[in-house]
């Protein structure tokens, strides 16, 4: 099929993405159509002059002459018009041999877009697939994070539960057994308690007045033994036996231990 300028200018491309500038594309084919409407204007032109290019007319025959009669000379028929038809051909050849690389040219560059749209529509294709999977990928990895935690919170909470069900039962059973022992339990230990603060308190008022006890109780005890002395050294004592007082400090720490152990025995 034959090539025509309508035919360049018609010609629609489909668009893909990141392919060529179609601004570009467009003026180029507008070139094309341009420089074949030349060459068949000029092929046309050409055709037009060999049409209108007059033929030469033959040559009129001499008169024949009222004399003895002789041989005619033989009249040879008039050459025909000559037309320079290699120049034209070779026009007419080279317009041709134009359109046709042009419209060669026109449709390789038309495929050679075509093929690498295509390939970067593949490409982008791909790594959308590729895109997608990862996201998808990455869904899952965080859908079983989640249930993994949610596992874990449930565990804990169901711990709570049960150690909070155990202080509960827990609590139950000791006002259970506050309720069983009934208020006299309650008063009894009151009681306990009001009686170990009362001993405590005496024995703390009782400690100046042994202290004191001790103090007034000294003198006397220094006569007694200025008197057991004296007897000793008349002689009216038995050599053999001992009066041992005890001292000041002694008769303190005897007491003080005494109100220690009974303060225990109270409580």
């Amino acid at each position: 099929m034959t090539l025509t300028p309508s035919d360049i200018e018609q010609k629609t491309f489909s668009t893909a993405l990141r392919g060529y500038n179609l601004d570009e594309v467009d003026d180029f084919l507008d070139e094309v159509v341009r420089s074949m409407r030349k060459l068949h204007d000029e092929l046309d032109a050409a055709r037009t002059e060999l049409e209108a290019k007059p033929t030469q007319p033959a040559p009129a025959p001499e008169p024949a002459r009222v004399v003895e009669p002789t041989p005619s000379p033989v009249v040879e028929p008039p050459p025909p018009p000559v037309v320079d038809e290699s120049a034209v051909g070779k026009a007419l050849i080279a317009a041709q041999e134009t359109a046709d690389r042009i419209v060669t040219d026109a449709r390789a560059e038309a495929d050679r877009i075509l093929l690498e749209a295509q390939s970067e529509a593949d490409s982008f294709e791909e790594t959308r697939l590729q895109r997608k999977a990862e996201a998808e990928q990455e869904i899952k990895r965080i859908d079983g994070l989640v249930e993994r935690v949610k596992g874990e919170l449930a565990g804990l909470s169901a711990a709570v539960g049960t150690n909070l069900d155990d202080m509960s039962a827990a609590i139950d059973g000791a006002e259970s057994e506050l309720e069983e022992m009934g208020p006299d339990a309650t008063s009894e230990e009151s009681g306990d308690d009001d009686s170990e603060e009362e001993e405590d308190a005496d024995a703390d008022s009782s400690a100046p007045a042994t202290a004191g006890a001790e103090v007034t109780s000294s003198p006397e005890t220094d006569d007694t033994t200025e008197t057991a002395s004296g007897q000793d050294e008349a002689g009216n004592g038995d050599a053999d036996e001992y009066f041992i007082f005890p001292e000041d400090g002694d008769d303190s720490e005897d007491s003080e231990d005494d109100e220690d152990s009974e303060d225990e025995e109270s409580r």
